[in-house]
């Protein structure tokens, strides 16, 4: 089938889906990093929300909500290529390893330590492209 001296239109050049997002990329285990990552600080935010109404933990109660809603910041930090996202993540994350040394169980400590591997191995080498 012949179309004579007609030339497609070449494909359109849709914009960057967010201008924040390096050549790069996000990979796949980025994403889902974050994204899990938020879910379970939303649905933490909200038992948190629910709970402080009813009952005052004090300085517990505090530092709960220092890491729940420092981390989401976090989050949505790192998520928009932030270096102050990078940083209040691995500081929440540090703060929840010592609260899980200061509890004494090993299976906390071992989940922590990993999560914050996690961010580490993910991001690490993913620093120059952060702003």
């Amino acid at each position: 089938m012949s179309y004579g001296n007609y030339q497609a239109p070449p494909p359109p050049n849709y914009p960057r889906f967010s201008e924040h997002v390096p050549p790069d990329g996000r990979s796949g285990c980025m994403t889902l990093f974050l994204v899990g990552l938020g879910a379970m600080h939303v649905v933490a935010a909200v038992i948190f929300c629910e709970g402080i109404s009813r009952i005052n933990n004090g300085l517990l109660g505090i530092v709960g909500g220092i890491i729940i809603f420092g981390g989401l910041i976090g989050i949505i930090g790192l998520w928009n290529w932030q270096k102050w996202g990078y940083y209040t993540l691995m500081a929440v994350f540090g703060i929840n390893l010592l609260l899980g040394f200061a509890s004494g169980d090993l299976r906390e400590v071992i989940v922590r330590g990993l999560v914050l591997g996690a961010l580490f191995q993910l991001y690490n080498d993913k620093m120059e492209l952060l702003n």
